[in-house]
């Protein structure tokens, strides 16, 4: 999932792409448009994977034969779980993510205090599964247009409460 070909794919610029959600569909898969985000830093597209992996390989052995199982039932096992990974899930997770993008940019734009209590409690688990990457654009649109950003602060709260530095 981080090989450099795949990588290059969400490398390219998206300006032109379509998109769905505000998620840009970089790629396709047998004509299929599809979004292949960066998975250098989330951990679901993993645990989706393994927990996977179990029940198609428990599958594939009860019906490839005993002498073409130990070459064809890991290897089966392994294109499954990767293209139902890279096709569905990366793409829900890219999605899940904008979804609490805009949640977020809500939160701060309805009353700054009660979103810091929210994303302060919430944010490290955001980080733990790799989905506070889409919050990362807010910020940069906040401060290139205002100059300022209420979310960066709330965040950088955050992260010295818990002894990490900003």
């Amino acid at each position: 999932m981080v090989h450099p070909s795949i990588a290059a794919i969400w490398a390219t610029p998206t300006k032109g792409m379509p998109t769905l959600m505000g998620v840009p569909l970089n790629a396709n898969f047998f004509g299929l448009p599809i979004h292949i985000p960066q998975y250098a830093y989330s951990i679901f597209p993993i645990i989706f994977a393994a927990w996977m992996a179990r029940p198609v390989g428990k599958w594939l052995k009860k019906h490839t034969p005993l002498a073409l199982r130990s070459i064809f039932v890991p290897l089966f096992t392994v294109f499954i779980v990767t293209t139902t990974v890279l096709v569905v899930m990366g793409p829900a997770i890219s999605l899940v993510s904008a979804g609490l993008a805009a949640a977020i940019n809500w939160l701060v734009t309805l009353n700054e205090a009660v979103a810091g209590f929210i994303i302060g409690g919430f944010y490290q688990c955001l980080v733990i599964f790799g989905l506070h990457w889409m919050v990362i654009p807010i910020i940069s649109n906040d401060i290139a247009s205002t100059g300022h950003s209420v979310l960066n602060g709330l965040i950088n709260f955050t992260m010295i409460a818990q002894g990490q530095v900003p």
